[in-house]
C-alpha cells in the first residue's frame, strides 16, 4: 500500500509522485555524488578521531577532550529548530549554506594555522579550534535533518531502499580511499603541521562535495510551497508524532538499539588494554568501519524496498547483537573484534535510515527532520547514562567489565529484536498496533 503524505491530496500526491520519478536518475546522482565526494575528504576531518587526537597533540586534559566531544552531543537540541531555521521554502539553498560553513571552518581553522602559528600561543590555538568545533557542532545539528529530509521526500517510496544502499556503499568504499589518503599526509609532516594539511585538503574535497546539494531537484518543496502546505511548527510537531502509539513503540525499541550502540566504542578499548592491540593493529579498527556501510548498503538493497525499512530494523539488532557476542564467544580472538566492530558500523547506518524512514511511513504527516531530531534528542539521555556505565565497569573490573560490557549489550539487542519481531508492525502494510480498553 502507497502511504501518501496526510498533507496532500490524493490527486496532488499523484502529481508529486510522476515529478519525483521524472527526477530520480538526477537526484540520486546528485545524492550518491555528495556521499563519494564527502567520503574521500571526511576521513581527514572525521570528528569521533582526528577531533580528539588533535587535541592530545596539543596538550590539552582528557577532561577538557571530553568537554569538547560533549558539545557535539548537547547540540543535538538544534536537531529539533532546524526544520525552522533552514527547512521549508529555498531549504535546498539553506542546507548547502550550512555544510558549506562546515567545511569552511575546516578550512579557516588550518589556513590560519599554517601561516601564523608562530605568532600566538597554544592556548590561543586551543581556544580557536574548540570555537570552531562550536561551529561544526551547530552547522551539522541543523543542516543534517533538513538535508536527508529532503533527500527522503524527494525519493518515491518503493525507490528509497535503492537510494540508501547506493549512499551506503559509497560512504564505505570511498571512506576506504580517503583513510588512505589522511594516512598518507599525516605521515608528510611532524605534528601538529600534518594535522593542519590534513584538515585543509579534507574540508577543501567536502566543500567540493557539498556543490552536489545544488543539484538536486527538490520538486517535494516545489508542489508545498505550490499549495501553500505548511507543515506544523516543530515542536508542535513532536507532540503530534509523540501521540502516535506505533511510533512510540517503534521509538521505544529504536532507543533500546541506540543505547547499545554507545558501549560499542568499548570493543576498541578491549583490543588495546586486554588483546593488546599495538598501535598499527590499532588502526585497522578505523578501516573495518568503513566496511560496515558497504555491508549495510547490500543488506537494504536486497530487502528495504521489497520488504519495508522494519525488516531492516530487525536485520540491525541482529547484527549488533553479534557484535557483543562474537567476543563474548571468541574473548581472545582480534579476528572477532575487528569483525564484530564492522557489524556495529553497519548498523549505525542502518539505524539513522530505519529512524527517517520507517518514522515517517508511520507518522507521514511529520516532516522526516522532524523524526530524526525527536528520536536523535530522546535517546540522549539513556546514551549519556549507559555510555559512562559502560566505561566505569571497563575501568573497575577490566577483562570482567568488558565481558559484563558485552553481556549488557548483547542483552539490549535481543530486546530490540523482539520487539521489531512481535510489536512493530509494518506500515506500507497498513497494519497497526491498537489498545481495546474494556469498561469494567
Amino acid at each position: 500500500m502507497q502511504q501518501t503524505n496526510h498533507s496532500l491530496s490524493n490527486e496532488q500526491q499523484s502529481n508529486l509522485d510522476v515529478l519525483l520519478n521524472q527526477s530520480l536518475k538526477r537526484n540520486n546522482l546528485a545524492a550518491v555524488s555528495w556521499e563519494i565526494i564527502w567520503s574521500i575528504g571526511s576521513p581527514s576531518c572525521l570528528i569521533a578521531a582526528m577531533v580528539p587526537l588533535y587535541l592530545f597533540t596539543l596538550g590539552v586534559t582528557k577532561t577538557t577532550v571530553q568537554f569538547v566531544m560533549l558539545l557535539f552531543a548537547i547540540m543535538t537540541f538544534l536537531q529539533i529548530l532546524g526544520p525552522r531555521i533552514i527547512g521549508g521554502t529555498g531549504r535546498k539553498f539553506k542546507t548547502y549554506l550550512m555544510y558549506a560553513i562546515f567545511t569552511f571552518s575546516w578550512m579557516f581553522y588550518s589556513l590560519a594555522a599554517l601561516v601564523a602559528w608562530n605568532f600566538f600561543s597554544r592556548n590561543v590555538w586551543i581556544f580557536l579550534f574548540v570555537f570552531h568545533c562550536l561551529i561544526l557542532a551547530i552547522t551539522n545539528n541543523l543542516g543534517f535533518p533538513v538535508y536527508n529530509e529532503m533527500i527522503l521526500e524527494n525519493t518515491p517510496l518503493k525507490k528509497r531502499g535503492n537510494l540508501a544502499s547506493m549512499r551506503s556503499i559509497a560512504v564505505g568504499s570511498f571512506g576506504l580511499i580517503g583513510m588512505l589518503l589522511t594516512r598518507w599526509l599525516m605521515k608528510q609532516k611532524p605534528s601538529p603541521v600534518n594535522y593542519h594539511y590534513a584538515f585543509l585538503i579534507g574540508g577543501t574535497i567536502m566543500f567540493l562535495s557539498c556543490l552536489a546539494v545544488l543539484g538536486i531537484k527538490d520538486n517535494a518543496q516545489t508542489v508545498y510551497d505550490s499549495h501553500k502546505i505548511k507543515p506544523p511548527a516543530p515542536v508542535k510537531a513532536a507532540k503530534i508524532l509523540l501521540k502516535n502509539f506505533n511510533f512510540r513503540v517503534f521509538l521505544f525499541f529504536y532507543i533500546l538499539s541506540i543505547s547499545a550502540q554507545s558501549l560499542a566504542p568499548l570493543i576498541i578499548g578491549y583490543g588495546k588494554e586486554i588483546l593488546e592491540m599495538n598501535p598499527a593493529d590499532a588502526v585497522l579498527f578505523s578501516g573495518v568501519y568503513f566496511i560496515g556501510p558497504i555491508i549495510a548498503g547490500v543488506c537494504m538493497k536486497s530487502l528495504a524496498d521489497r520488504y519495508g525499512f522494519r525488516l531492516i530494523g530487525i536485520v540491525s539488532a541482529f547484527l549488533l547483537g553479534t557484535t557483543f557476542i562474537l567476543p563474548l564467544l571468541s574473548p581472545h580472538s582480534r579476528l572477532a573484534l575487528l569483525a564484530g566492530y564492522a557489524l556495529y558500523a553497519a548498523t549505525v547506518t542502518m539505524n539513522a535510515h530505519v529512524l527517517a524512514n520507517l518514522g515517517f511511513e508511520m507518522v507521514s504527516e511529520i516532516k522526516p527532520s522532524v523524526i530524526i531530531a525527536v528520536g536523535s534528542i530522546i535517546a540522549l539521555p539513556p546514551v549519556f547514562l549507559l555510555s559512562p556505565f559502560g566505561g566505569w565497569l571497563a575501568d573497575r573490573y577490566a577483562a570482567a567489565g568488558y565481558q559484563a560490557v558485552f553481556a549488557m549489550g548483547a542483552t539490549l539487542c535481543f530486546c530490540t529484536l523482539l520487539g521489531f519481531l512481535t510489536l512493530i508492525r509494518e506500515p506500507r502494510t497498513g497494519h497497526e498496533i491498537y489498545i481495546r480498553i474494556r469498561e469494567m
